[in-house]
């Protein structure tokens, strides 16, 4: 980080944000550009006018506003990651000057996170769904726990290190690392050449993860009539057309749908036809 913005780094709220009103003023630098009203989280960086501190406004899309606080930390964490990687607040050098590298950082940052007492099915299915929502190839969270080492905790550095990325992915003169001795398909998708590769996942997209049958419906969007609601990791799926509920004569004599004391004022089931 420039100066001593690193001691002097501050988060602060930045509020909610939606599609029909996304962030604003917040520079892109040399990331790619995208809808930033379909990111999960933006982090807007304001430099001190009267020095190098530098402070991170966070916004959250109003759809996390139920989220997690643990999976929206996560997010929050990469949006961070990659905004200063993209304005050059992250050093342009070695191992942070490729896409091999910086991904590799993100990693062990995620990882050094995650690092709370809880149960670790909770901790596991959060890991699984930051890599997919931030487009990453499935991973070991316990390879890259090793490569946050007790050296690295020792000299202060909790959430990644030079040397841990080194130790994940290795070097220009000697590449692949653990990573690719443990899983050598993984590591050739983290260094592919797609930018979007570690960057969070536009709000509304569908995801279909590898050799998994799992359709994320675009959120907030109306179904359509007719369409398959199918939960995420299910294969039973719930037809949103199915015929109308016979009319029931109202307590007037009239006919009405659904007119049934206990039930009027009552949410409707989701997928019942009104």
């Amino acid at each position: 980080m420039p100066g001593q913005a690193e001691i002097l780094y501050a988060f602060r709220a930045g509020g909610f944000f939606s599609g029909a009103e996304p962030p604003r003023d917040v520079p892109a630098g040399k990331g790619p550009r995208g809808e930033l009203g379909r990111l999960p989280a933006v982090v807007r960086y304001v430099r001190d006018p009267a020095g190098d501190a530098l402070t991170a406004d966070v916004l959250f899309h109003s759809h996390l506003s139920h989220s997690a606080q643990e999976l929206k930390r996560l997010l929050v964490a990469a949006e961070a990651w990659w905004r200063a990687i993209d304005l050059g607040y992250l050093a342009d050098a070695p191992p942070l000057d490729t896409p091999l590298g910086q991904r590799a950082g993100l990693l062990l940052l995620l990882a050094g996170l995650l690092e709370f007492p809880a149960d670790q099915n909770f901790v596991d299915g959060l890991w699984e769904m930051a890599l997919d929502m931030l487009q990453l190839p499935r991973l070991s969270r316990s390879l890259i726990r090793r490569c946050n080492s007790d050296e690295d905790h020792d000299n202060g550095n909790y959430y990644g290190s030079v040397r841990g990325i080194r130790e994940l992915v290795g070097t220009a003169e000697a590449p692949g690392g653990a990573l690719k001795q443990a899983n050598p398909e993984a590591y050739e998708d983290l260094a592919a050449a797609d930018p979007a590769i570690g960057r969070a996942r536009p709000l509304g997209e569908v995801a279909q993860a590898a050799g998994v049958k799992q359709l994320s419906a675009a959120i907030g969007l109306a179904r359509p009539p007719g369409e398959v609601a199918q939960a995420a990791g299910c294969e039973a799926a719930e037809r949103c057309d199915r015929p109308r509920p016979p009319a029931r004569r109202g307590l007037a004599g009239g006919w009405g749908v659904n007119q049934m004391g206990a039930a009027i004022g009552r949410a409707r089931p989701l997928g019942e036809v009104a």
